[in-house]
């Protein structure tokens, strides 16, 4: 994949369903590599936001936080604790 840097999720996605059966390479400026892990890392950083932002609206099911954000539930536990949040508080409120 040339320009690797500019590519989008979608064809991320088909680029990397090929890995069983083709050598992927990608190339890239290094410059333009930086910046995409960048901006792959302030998309990760927001989606943690939008988890506590969803628990703190009433959505207090990780699952359910899990399938809106693509997040593992490992990390929304941990992103709701760093954020003072107990989740198994939950059932004792309730």
């Amino acid at each position: 994949m040339d320009e690797a840097q500019d590519t989008n999720p979608a064809v991320e996605q088909i680029f990397l369903e090929q890995r069983g059966h083709a050598q992927l390479i990608t190339v890239a400026c290094s410059a333009s590599a930086e910046d995409w892990r960048t901006q792959r890392l302030g998309a990760a950083r927001a989606l943690k936001s939008i988890a506590v932002e969803l628990w703190n609206d009433g959505m207090e099911n990780v699952r359910d936080i899990g399938r809106a954000t693509g997040l593992s539930r490992t990390t929304i536990y941990e992103v709701l604790r760093a954020a003072g949040i107990d989740p198994a508080a939950r059932d004792a409120e309730q």
